[in-house]
């Protein structure tokens, strides 16, 4: 998720398409768990990071992700 503006890497935050976006994701998350009748007995999360506005910089993150998995 973008979370940052593109002009400055990893830098200034952005408001309504960065953080909204987080945030409605995390409500959604919340509503989801909250509720007995989408998955019961089941709960879910996230692991959230800033791709930085940078498409190679979300794809190492991603492979990193999976390496740490696969490495368990």
């Amino acid at each position: 998720v973008p979370v940052t503006r593109s002009d400055s890497p990893c830098g200034a935050v952005k408001e309504e398409k960065g953080v909204q976006r987080l945030e409605a994701m995390l409500f959604a998350l919340d509503e989801i768990n909250k509720s007995d009748e989408l998955l019961p007995n089941t709960t879910i999360g996230a692991l959230i990071l800033d791709s930085c506005s940078s498409d190679t910089y979300a794809l190492d993150q991603s492979m990193e992700f999976v390496r740490s998995y696969m490495n368990q």
